[in-house]
Protein backbone atom coordinates (compact mmCIF):
# COMPACT_ATOMS: atom_id res chain seq x y z
CA UNK A 1 0.00 0.00 0.00
CA UNK A 2 2.12 3.57 -0.99
CA UNK A 3 1.95 6.32 1.71
CA UNK A 4 -0.63 8.77 1.56
CA UNK A 5 0.21 12.21 -0.20
CA UNK A 6 1.30 15.04 2.41
CA UNK A 7 -1.45 17.16 0.98
CA UNK A 8 -4.38 14.58 1.38
CA UNK A 9 -2.65 13.85 5.02
CA UNK A 10 -3.19 17.59 5.78
CA UNK A 11 -6.50 17.50 4.43
CA UNK A 12 -7.61 14.40 6.55
CA UNK A 13 -6.44 16.02 9.70
CA UNK A 14 -7.93 19.06 8.91
CA UNK A 15 -11.16 16.84 8.15
CA UNK A 16 -11.24 14.72 11.14
CA UNK A 17 -10.78 17.68 13.82
CA UNK A 18 -13.83 19.52 12.01
CA UNK A 19 -15.93 16.24 11.79
CA UNK A 20 -15.38 16.29 15.71
CA UNK A 21 -16.09 20.21 15.84
CA UNK A 22 -12.53 21.03 17.30
CA UNK A 23 -11.51 24.51 15.81
CA UNK A 24 -8.48 24.61 13.46
CA UNK A 25 -5.25 24.80 16.02
CA UNK A 26 -3.08 25.26 12.95
CA UNK A 27 -1.64 29.02 12.49
CA UNK A 28 1.28 29.88 10.01
CA UNK A 29 3.21 31.61 12.91
CA UNK A 30 2.45 29.20 14.91
CA UNK A 31 5.80 28.08 17.34
CA UNK A 32 5.42 24.34 17.23
CA UNK A 33 5.37 21.96 14.35
CA UNK A 34 3.00 19.23 14.07
CA UNK A 35 5.03 16.12 11.71
CA UNK A 36 3.10 13.34 10.79
CA UNK A 37 5.06 10.32 11.97
CA UNK A 38 4.73 8.11 8.44
CA UNK A 39 6.90 10.74 6.55
CA UNK A 40 8.07 13.51 9.22
CA UNK A 41 6.29 15.97 7.08
CA UNK A 42 4.75 19.31 9.08
CA UNK A 43 1.03 18.81 8.73
CA UNK A 44 0.68 22.73 10.46
CA UNK A 45 1.94 25.00 13.39
CA UNK A 46 0.56 25.39 16.42
CA UNK A 47 1.12 28.28 19.10
CA UNK A 48 2.57 27.25 22.16
CA UNK A 49 0.54 28.07 25.30
CA UNK A 50 1.39 29.81 28.29
CA UNK A 51 1.51 27.97 31.68
CA UNK A 52 -2.26 29.87 32.61
CA UNK A 53 -3.55 28.36 29.27
CA UNK A 54 -1.82 25.30 29.84
CA UNK A 55 -3.91 24.85 33.57
CA UNK A 56 -6.99 25.66 31.93
CA UNK A 57 -6.71 23.52 29.61
CA UNK A 58 -5.76 20.26 31.70
CA UNK A 59 -8.85 21.48 34.12
CA UNK A 60 -11.03 20.97 30.72
CA UNK A 61 -9.64 17.82 29.86
CA UNK A 62 -10.10 16.87 33.67
CA UNK A 63 -13.82 17.43 33.59
CA UNK A 64 -14.53 15.42 30.17
CA UNK A 65 -13.14 12.59 32.21
CA UNK A 66 -15.13 13.39 35.03
CA UNK A 67 -18.56 13.36 33.15
CA UNK A 68 -16.71 10.07 30.43
CA UNK A 69 -16.61 8.61 34.03
CA UNK A 70 -20.11 8.98 34.90
CA UNK A 71 -21.62 7.62 31.67
CA UNK A 72 -22.47 3.99 32.42
CA UNK A 73 -20.26 0.92 31.79
CA UNK A 74 -22.39 -0.22 28.75
CA UNK A 75 -22.91 2.87 27.18
CA UNK A 76 -19.34 3.47 27.19
CA UNK A 77 -18.55 -0.45 25.58
CA UNK A 78 -21.01 0.51 23.12
CA UNK A 79 -19.48 3.90 22.19
CA UNK A 80 -15.85 2.27 22.19
CA UNK A 81 -17.45 -0.50 19.85
CA UNK A 82 -18.91 1.81 17.08
CA UNK A 83 -15.91 3.57 16.80
CA UNK A 84 -13.76 0.22 16.34
CA UNK A 85 -16.04 -0.25 13.53
CA UNK A 86 -15.65 2.84 12.19
CA UNK A 87 -11.72 2.51 12.28
CA UNK A 88 -12.28 -1.01 10.60
CA UNK A 89 -14.51 0.50 7.77
CA UNK A 90 -11.92 3.80 7.11
CA UNK A 91 -8.65 1.82 7.64
CA UNK A 92 -7.67 2.73 4.02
Amino acid sequence: MPLPRHDDLVTQVHDVLAAMSVPDPFTPDGDLSCRTPITGAELGRIRAHRPDQVRELIGQAAGAFEQWRSVPPPVRGNLIREFGNLLREHKE
